[in-house]
């Protein structure tokens, strides 16, 4: 089954490689990404779109709050060009993929 940081680090591949092959594989084919901070919601296919744009850089500093098969929470902090925030994450899991995650975030001086 996996982890929190299996997630984490699928999402980081993502906005590093510009591959969202390791996100697409540890998701449910109904997934949703929200941005609770943005108010963005984004079905699978726009959230994999999003994750090799190039607007964010990286997540890092990973903390995970909760890890259960049916849930995982967290910290992490994320970057972009020209932005920084400190974010706090929360998702669904189904037989071992996420179905559902949130996040919301503030922005901290890069």
């Amino acid at each position: 089954m996996p982890t929190a940081t299996d997630f984490l680090n699928a999402f980081r591949h993502g906005f590093r490689e510009k591959d969202a092959s390791q996100l697409d594989a540890l998701t449910t084919d109904d997934f949703v990404f929200t941005s609770i901070s943005s108010g963005t919601h984004r079905s699978k296919t726009e959230a994999l779109e999003w994750l090799v744009s190039g607007d964010c850089i990286s997540i890092d500093d990973y903390v995970i709050i909760q890890d259960t098969d049916d849930c995982m929470a967290g910290t992490h902090t994320g970057s972009g060009e020209d932005w920084k925030v400190n974010a706090f994450f929360f998702a669904k899991k189904v037989n071992g993929k996420a179905s559902e995650w949130y996040v919301t975030g503030v922005s901290v001086n890069k």
